[in-house]
């Protein structure tokens, strides 16, 4: 894609037709969240900020030039929503 203001947008409606990726529950906090969803290109990446330990759960949102781009708060407010709606 040569236009960088295009937006890759992801339909989690069919868990049959996504990666697991989108499995991933958006955080509700900045605290809980432990992973950034960003995009460069046409790709979604998911990074995680923190050292994560066997058995803790990814908890998304996005990465802060992601949201704006977006329209999405810069960190998780506890009430709008990620791309699980």
């Amino acid at each position: 894609m040569k236009d960088s203001l295009q937006t890759v947008t992801l339909d989690t409606t069919s868990e049959a037709e996504c990666n697991w990726l989108c499995l991933v529950p958006t955080a509700l906090t900045a605290e809980e969240q432990n992973c950034m969803a960003t995009q460069i290109g046409s790709e979604i990446y998911y990074i995680t900020k923190d050292v994560l330990d066997e058995g803790d759960q990814l908890k998304v949102w996005y990465a802060p030039s992601y949201a704006r781009k977006l329209g999405k708060p810069q960190q998780p407010d506890g009430r709008t929503r990620g791309w699980e709606q």
